[in-house]
């Protein structure tokens, strides 16, 4: 086993696996990945479930740097850790924050078809900006 010792805003440092990869940089053995491979040797039932790296480090190991979660989990991780590309970060992003309050402002007096037709987006997309389920991070009184 080839590992290398990485500094890390945690209590202890990373302990990162430098032979064989994924190559989305998680460490590998066979066909499986190492991270979840040490949680399972640890005795826990990860079937279902993701290992989240508390350390944001890919390739780390070390048993305290893992936790077990769901993916709602991870992705929230993601966004707590600004690791995501939401809103105006998104290379794809249509609107930008303010027109997702305008938006929000419009719901009152126009349909999500009208909006949609306003700005050039389809009807699911402010149908999903009325839920939050996109643009969900977006708070602040609605523009008028």
């Amino acid at each position: 086993m080839t590992t290398a010792i990485v500094p890390t805003p945690l209590d202890t440092p990373c302990i990162e696996w430098t032979a064989a990869r994924f190559s989305d940089g998680y460490g590998r053995v066979g066909d499986r990945k190492v991270h979840r491979e040490i949680m399972k040797y640890a005795g826990h039932d990860i079937a279902g479930k993701v290992v989240r790296h508390r350390c944001d480090n890919k390739p780390c190991y070390r048993f305290n740097h893992l936790e077990i979660g769901t993916t709602a989990d991870n992705m929230a991780d993601m966004v707590r850790r600004c690791r995501s590309n939401a809103g105006n970060d998104h290379p794809r992003a249509r609107l930008s924050a303010d027109a997702v309050r305008e938006i929000r402002h419009l719901f009152a007096s126009f349909t999500h078809s009208e909006i949609a037709a306003r700005y050039g987006v389809s009807q699911s997309c402010i149908d999903h900006v009325s839920t939050g389920r996109s643009w969900g991070h977006v708070h602040g009184p609605a523009i008028a």
